[in-house]
């Protein structure tokens, strides 16, 4: 924060470089105001920021408003930057805002980081794409492989089929028998593998996270934790367990059609 009445500033970390500037140098900044002066103020340089964008940082100047407004000779403000401690609350916040707009006459318009941010949603929707496809391809793995699983449990298990059918077990029971299986199957897979991702990635967390290079444009890198949403098992779960009860369809289905006395003779 800035010091009340105090005629200072914050640069970007490569404005600063190029400038040759460090820490409690004056500045001068030059600017034309909106009627067509030039005008112009010595600034003391109080602090460095790093954005990790080289592009703004080569560009950043943070001042206190009253300076600006100096500058520029004039009392507006052109626009207003309001930050949440949660992304969750920006339509919330929004909505207040609109209506306090509304009951105090403002002629203020209002948008939301969602609206200014477009490129954003295109990359939201290029990486859906790609995790549908893997999810679809990691979803037909598990069909078949849940599938063929059963069919040779279906194989293995001839006899004993006969023997249930003899016995007075309708093809429905067979068919319930190896669809509870998949189900089981399903269920015990969805719990094991769910909870070994959820060790794996707190272990992952615990010793720092994953170090991701510096993107194009950026400077510097960073660790990208795993964030375990609760959401996102349910579905894993849930989509684990169907799959493999679909997957046990098909066996089952075959089970049932099994002729009793070539079951009770099968070697």
């Amino acid at each position: 924060m800035f010091e009340e009445g105090k005629e200072e500033c914050v640069i970007g970390c490569e404005m600063q470089k190029s400038l040759g500037a460090k820490t409690g140098d004056y500045l001068t900044i030059l600017t034309t105001t909106p009627s067509g002066m030039m005008n112009a103020v010595d600034i003391k340089l109080v602090g460095i920021a790093r954005s990790g964008a080289k592009d703004y940082d080569s560009v950043f100047v943070k001042i206190p408003l009253g300076v600006v407004q100096r500058l520029f000779l004039t009392t507006e403000v052109e626009q207003i930057v309001i930050l949440l401690d949660k992304t969750e609350h920006t339509e919330e916040v929004a909505q207040r805002l609109n209506l306090l707009f509304k009951e105090k006459g403002l002629d203020l318009e209002l948008k939301t980081w969602s609206e200014l941010a477009p490129f954003y949603h295109a990359v939201v929707r290029l990486y859906n794409g790609i995790f549908g496809v893997v999810k679809v391809i990691i979803a037909i793995i598990v069909l078949f492989s849940i599938a063929n699983t059963m069919t040779m449990s279906v194989f293995e298990r001839v006899k004993e089929i006969g023997t249930l059918r003899a016995i007075g077990t309708k093809k429905s029971g067979i068919l319930k028998l190896f669809l509870w299986e998949g189900f089981l199957i399903g269920v015990f897979g969805a719990v094991l593998g769910t909870l070994t991702g959820v060790l794996v990635a707190q272990g992952i967390n615990l010793c720092g996270g994953i170090y991701i290079p510096p993107p194009p444009a950026m400077t510097k890198g960073y660790n990208a934790l795993i964030l375990i949403v609760p959401g996102v098992l349910w579905y894993s779960f849930l989509s684990t367990v169907v799959v493999s009860t679909i997957s046990a369809f098909y066996p089952a289905m075959r089970a049932t059609r099994l002729s009793i006395v070539e079951s009770l003779g099968h070697n």
